[in-house]
């Protein structure tokens, strides 16, 4: 494609694409982050780790 001084649709997708994968990067490590401050924050008090929901279903029933 030629080269062109005006914004393209093209353009605004591409920077809206890897605007939203950027945020979700930054979302999950942010999850992540805090998850694991709240069982260090709950290891200290109790000394031990609450298991989490996932870790409670049992495999037969996926």
């Amino acid at each position: 494609m030629p080269q062109v001084s005006y914004l393209k649709a093209v353009d605004v997708y591409l920077w809206v694409s890897s605007l939203f994968v950027f945020l979700s990067v930054i979302e999950c490590a942010a999850v992540n982050y805090l998850t694991t401050a709240e069982e260090r924050k709950q290891f200290k008090k109790t000394g031990k780790v609450q298991p989490r929901f996932d870790d409670q279903i049992p495999w037969g029933t996926m």
